[in-house]
């Protein structure tokens, strides 16, 4: 099964299945990621062969994702919680390599569409909250102070 999987992801960068599925091949991927940061050694070639069923998974592997993570020690993939599925209602998830075409795709379009219909982001809002607070209190404390002074 983790084989099946495996091969899938690294030839399309992202699958869905279920979260138990994605949390446990998560491990098996993670091994596999490293080993392909070595080209060179030995062993490599022989475990890729043996967990990779395509030629083009190994391919995609090698050239496109491990070239993708030299720098980077851990955490090659992501795994998104999607909710349940209609039939069996078993928990859905999406487990993805970091910093696929895709995801930066959609990313990038979620920010085009928020800076053109001028929609504000959740901490953008929450700034101009306290902005707001912090002008209206400001306010009252002059009118206090205000007061204070013509009384005095």
């Amino acid at each position: 099964m983790y084989q099946n999987l495996a091969t899938a992801l690294f030839e399309h960068e992202r699958i869905t299945t279920t979260l138990h599925k994605a949390k446990s091949m998560r491990p098996f991927i993670e091994r596999l990621i490293h080993k392909a940061k070595k080209p060179d050694h030995p062993q490599t070639q022989i475990i890729l062969n043996r967990d990779l069923k395509t030629k083009q998974a190994r391919v995609n592997l090698l050239t496109k994702v491990a070239p993708r993570f030299t720098e980077l020690p851990a955490g090659f993939t992501r795994i998104e919680k999607l909710g349940r599925r209609g039939i069996d209602k078993a928990q859905v998830a999406t487990i993805e390599l970091i910093g696929n075409a895709q995801s930066e795709f959609e990313r990038n379009e979620e920010e085009v569409e928020r800076e053109s219909n001028g929609i504000k982001t959740f901490w953008e809002w929450e700034t101009g909250l306290l902005d707001q607070d912090e002008q209206y209190w400001e306010n009252q404390l002059r009118q206090l102070k205000q007061t204070v002074d013509s009384e005095v």
